[in-house]
């Protein structure tokens, strides 16, 4: 059976074999949300005709999210680089107007709150990143051809979502132990 792509230009790309589809997910070209275009005429989002094709691709990227600046510059992603600077930049900003607010006494308050908002806007712009490689990255990380294949891709992404899982749960933890510790100290008094 073949099958042709709707393409978002208007034109029709085909026909095409199931591997070149298969090929095409891969690179990027074809997204679940693309139409194909059956040789009956009938059409349906790729999505729902191959699932499994897009088993990995359309998934949520949670490595993306918590370690945006990290997958993002392992992957060659721009985001990530951009992602990095913001979180440089919000410290930056917020360690320089912290600082300058608690040794100077004549320091404005609007001078403040020029470098919280500067602080704010830079995470906002790092969150949205983060947020971004959240539901778009695996599909721009496969743009970059910086994998041989798929099961390379695959294996990349498996070692960076054990990274993620750990981070979490080491986190999670030191959180709960010291909310514990807080809590016996507090019944002690």
């Amino acid at each position: 059976m073949s099958y042709s792509v709707l393409g978002t230009d208007g034109a029709v790309y085909g026909p095409c074999s199931r591997e070149t589809l298969a090929a095409w997910v891969r690179e990027g070209s074809v997204t679940a949300g693309s139409v194909i275009i059956c040789e009956d005429g009938s059409r349906s989002a790729a999505g729902v005709l191959f699932p499994e094709l897009f088993a990995d691709t359309e998934g949520l990227n949670w490595p993306g999210l918590f370690l945006a600046p990290f997958w993002g510059i392992s992957h060659r992603l721009w985001q990530g680089w951009a992602c990095l600077g913001c979180w440089i930049l919000s410290a930056f900003f917020l360690i320089v107007f912290v600082f300058r607010a608690v040794t100077h006494e004549d320091y404005a308050l609007s001078d403040f709150t020029v470098g919280i908002l500067l602080y704010v806007i830079f995470v906002l712009a790092a969150c949205w990143l983060g947020i971004w490689m959240l539901f778009r990255g695996k599909a721009a990380a496969r743009k970059t051809r910086r994998f041989r294949d798929e099961q390379e891709f695959r294996d990349v992404q498996s070692k960076w979502e054990r990274a993620v899982a750990i981070i979490v749960v080491v986190y999670t933890s030191l959180v709960t132990f010291n909310l514990l510790q807080s809590m016996i100290l507090m019944m002690r008094k």
